[in-house]
């Protein structure tokens, strides 16, 4: 057998024994190791969050418990700084908490207090325009933030009244309170923990770190992360804890490596007497043989069958060859040198011939090299050409297809260049541009504004972001410029590069956007005044029919209530038209009788028109209906009436306007109008004021186009006219004669469709009855009017100007009452909130709403609450005493169906 095949299994046999050692041993060990640090961890980390949350749970129920307090619901309602002090303060002194902030629903900070800091109390570390996307997604928060005292834990909460326990009312306003982790604090935590605590701040994001181990000081580390309100990590809480099996481990990993250690010791010793006894004597004898020349030292070694064996027998052919080869060789020497000096001569020639010819290769490299130089350079030369051909292009085609107009003037004000987009600006061509003054398309009212232009470049060098208004033929194109100097390569002033971008259109949108504006903040306005306005009118109205029918018919006093009942009924319809006219509604378009629209919008221009004016009006009695947005129909006929009632508001005038129907047929020739054939609404709005100039009529309808002082229009009005009449398919035209006055003519489609017939009169007849009904109203005057007139109708009523006591009452006995008629606008609650609350006590009682005004009450709201019907203020007594009624008579039939629907049931069941 071979000397490597015995090392090879002596060497696999001991490499199997280690190899198999060591797996059992890492085997086991690793699973002790892993089971008691898995205990040990779980242990250390239960036992932690543990603490944490019980040392944080006061501060969670201080939160939770002081945001459902009615006294606070009260404070964020009605801010009082002197009372919050002396409230919240002693709070914060016994409650451990540091900082508190008070937001009402609004998002306004009405309160701050601290306690603890040495400096001001800090601002709530959440950006104002995120505060309220954050509490949108919902009210309670716990998080972190970073302030100058130290690390803050912040809780957030939404204050709500003490009733609501499910926390389900909306929130009066919002509770954010703070507890700062100082050094104390962290002393604190770290004796209840039994660790050693460390907070770091984090930069960037980080997840939680794994545990970790420290064997030699027998110590376990795990860490927590401290997240901002948006989620970002702001600080890692590191947790070091002590185990003493950790320790233990260790060291029994230091007894394995032991063990490990003298195991290979005696592996070594086992291969390295196997090398001394196979390898090392049987090189001993080769190299002494090698050494000495003497070949008697290998006797017995050549006659073994190993590599030795035969490498013996191979040295002593190699001596026997030796002794052979140095004859040889002797003879060979002495011919040899006899060749050596002829070969002396020739490698002296051959030496001269190698220099020439290092020389000449030189010279052939050195043409070369100056050959691939050249060749380069011509490439990188025609390269650049390329380059500087595609960039002249690139350039050209940007300027000429660029969405701004450019141009290029000289130094004396003329252009040079310019692109097709400033060419089509002014409905011309680029190359009839080409050496025209800039002061060609600047209107004479604007070279002020052109001179400030040419001030700000010199003293600038550039001009961003300059409005300025220029002239388009007939038109005036609104631009934002923009411009800088050109220079030379000496850094000499060649020119000027302009920059024109067309905002007509942008100006257009805004000021339609300033008119929508104005309109929604009319909207608001009139409905808080409606509200306000109607429970007066109610007062009014109540206190006048309550005293109507208490008079005899023949009694004049009674004839002189009648006149103020008619004149708050007028009142009323004006209020509900203001309503109309200014609510936002969508562009929904209905059967419109033009008849009605004319005549509401009389009523608002005697209101709103001089006295120095005469309105006149020719409406026929026949219906003219046109596919119309009624509101689009008010504000067109505003619009006209406000623009001719300011050409006569010097002098006074006539306006008149007048409405028929007119028939286009198929061979109709129009003058002005371009329309098709059919039925057409005429409206004409006419006034004797100052006219319009001739050069003026074809600008009119133009966006943004007045020619009234600064701040008496917007040159919108009539093109809103315009607009309106396109989307609904008409025409309109206009006839002015200067010093006479102005026509406007408007043809509008008719339509065959009937509009949806209104709701019959309220009978004047009072209905009556002996109900218990339970009446709320804010207003203790309608209290009072509204007790005394259902009880002389019969009704038993309890009312009440207080909604707790009114629901307080009905918790006692709520089978007592048949009826509640409620008001919705009230102090603290909302009349279908307090209906809700009424249900849940007793479902299917009957509940009638009303109110002053309220863009939140619905049909389908009330009918999806319960509520059985819904009356606007103010409210005459036959509408009151019939609605009654009508839900009194709606309730009685289905408790007859359920009755009925029991009767059967138990009829069915008996069978």
């Amino acid at each position: 057998m071979r000397v490597t095949t015995r090392l090879i299994l002596v060497f696999g046999i001991l490499t199997l024994l280690c190899v198999g050692w060591v797996v059992y041993f890492n085997y086991t060990g690793r699973r002790h190791v892993e089971f008691v640090l898995n205990i040990n961890i779980n242990g250390k980390n239960t036992i932690f969050d543990r603490i944490l949350k019980l040392e944080g749970a006061p501060f969670e129920s201080f939160v939770y418990d002081i945001s459902s307090r009615d006294d606070l619901c009260a404070f964020v309602n009605k801010p009082d700084i002197a009372r919050g002090d002396q409230y919240l303060k002693s709070i914060l002194h016994t409650s451990g908490i540091n900082i508190i902030w008070i937001y009402t629903k609004d998002f306004d900070c009405v309160y701050t207090a601290a306690v603890g800091i040495d400096s001001a109390v800090p601002e709530l570390p959440v950006p104002n325009n995120k505060l309220r996307e954050l509490l949108s997604q919902r009210y309670f928060y716990h998080f972190f933030a970073q302030t100058s005292t130290g690390i803050l834990e912040l809780r957030c909460a939404p204050i709500q009244p003490s009733h609501d326990v499910d926390r389900v009312t909306p929130p009066q306003g919002f509770l954010f309170a703070g507890k700062i982790w100082n050094e104390a604090y962290l002393e604190m935590l770290s004796n209840l923990t039994e660790s050693t605590l460390l907070v770091k701040p984090i930069s960037g994001n980080i997840s939680v770190r794994e545990p970790s181990y420290d064997f030699d000081k027998g110590t376990i580390s795990f860490s927590r992360i401290l997240q901002d309100w948006d989620k970002t990590p702001l600080y890692e809480l590191i947790v070091r804890s002590e185990a003493p099996v950790i320790k233990e481990i260790g060291n029994t990993g230091k007894n394995h490596v032991m063990l490990f250690l003298g195991f290979s010791i005696i592996i070594v010793s086992i291969l390295a007497l196997t090398l001394l006894y196979w390898v090392q004597l049987p090189l001993r004898r080769l190299i002494q043989t090698l050494s000495t020349s003497d070949v008697e030292k290998l006797k017995g070694l050549e006659r073994q069958g190993t590599e030795y064996g035969r490498l013996a027998q191979l040295i002593k052919d190699f001596f026997r060859q030796q002794h052979e080869l140095a004859q040889q060789i002797e003879e060979k020497t002495r011919a040899h040198n006899s060749l050596i000096a002829a070969h002396s001569q020739i490698q002296a020639r051959e030496e001269e011939l190698q220099a020439t010819n290092e020389e000449l290769i030189a010279q052939q490299q050195m043409l070369h090299s100056i050959n691939t130089e050249l060749r380069a350079a011509n490439q990188q030369l025609r390269a650049s050409q390329q380059d500087l051909i595609r960039t002249n292009q690139l350039i050209e085609n940007t300027f000429n297809t660029a969405l701004d107009g450019f141009a290029i003037i000289n130094r004396s004000g003329r252009i040079i260049k310019a692109n097709s987009t400033l060419a089509s600006m002014f409905d011309m061509k680029p190359d009839e541009m080409i050496g025209m003054h800039v002061t060609r398309f600047v209107p004479r009212d604007m070279r002020h504004i052109q001179r400030q232009f040419v001030l700000l470049l010199e003293r600038q060098g550039k001009v961003q972001h300059f409005d300025v208004s220029l002239q388009q033929k007939e038109k005036v194109v609104h631009v934002e410029m923009r411009g800088s100097y050109l220079r030379d390569e000496s850094g000499n002033i060649t020119g000027v590069l302009l920059c024109l971008r067309d905002i007509t259109e942008q100006k257009r949108m805004q000021a339609q956007l300033q008119q929508v504006q104005k309109m929604e903040a009319i909207g608001t306005l009139a409905g808080g005044i409606a509200h306000d306005f109607n429970n007066i009118l109610a007062g009014i109205m109540g206190y006048a029919e309550l005293t109507r029918e208490r008079l005899e018919p023949q009694n004049q006093l009674r004839k002189n209530l009648d006149k103020i009942l008619t004149s708050c009924e007028r009142a009323r319809d004006l209020v509900r038209q203001i309503l109309t006219f200014s609510r936002r509604t969508e562009e929904e378009r209905i059967p419109v009788r033009m008849n009605d629209i004319l005549t509401e919008t009389f009523t608002l221009l005697r209101a709103s028109i001089p006295a120095t004016i005469n309105i006149k009006s020719d409406v026929p009695q026949e219906p003219v209906i046109v596919n119309a947005n009624p509101t689009h129909m008010h504000q067109l006929l505003m619009n006209l009436a406000a623009n001719a009632a300011q050409a006569m508001s010097e002098h006074g005038g006539v306006l008149e306007i007048s409405l028929n129907l007119r028939e286009i047929g198929s061979d109709y020739k129009p003058e002005n109008f371009t329309i098709n054939p059919g039925v057409y609404a005429c409206l004409r709005v006419s006034d004797t004021g100052i006219g319009i100039p001739p050069e003026y009529l074809s600008r009119i309808f133009d966006p943004f186009f007045t020619t009234k002082e600064v701040g008496k229009g917007t040159g919108m009005g009539l093109a809103v006219v315009y607009g309106i009449v396109k989307s609904h398919s008409g025409d309109i035209r206009v006839q002015s004669v200067p010093g006479r006055g102005t026509t406007f003519e408007i043809l509008l489609p008719c339509v065959l469709t009937q509009p949806a017939p209104a709701a019959d009169d309220i009978q004047a007849e009072i209905k009556k009855g002996s109900e218990r009904i339970l009446f709320i109203d804010d207003e203790k005057i309608l209290v009072d009017l509204w007790k005394q007139m259902l009880e002389s109708q019969g009704y038993q009523v309890s009312a009440f100007s207080d909604w707790r006591a009114a629901l307080e009452h009905f918790q006692k006995n709520p089978q007592q009452f048949d009826l509640v008629i409620t008001d919705q606008t009230m102090p603290g609650i909302t009349g279908d909130r307090l209906s809700q609350l009424l249900l849940e006590l007793r479902p299917n009682l009957p509940i009638i709403l009303c109110t002053g005004y309220s863009e939140r009450v619905s049909d389908e709201m009330i009918e999806q609450i319960g509520i059985k019907a819904l009356l606007t203020k103010p409210i005459t007594a036959p509408e009151i005493t019939k609605t009654i009624r009508e839900v009194m008579a709606e309730t009685l039939h289905a408790k007859s169906s359920v009755q009925c629907s029991r009767a059967c049931l138990s009829f069915t069941t008996a069978q």
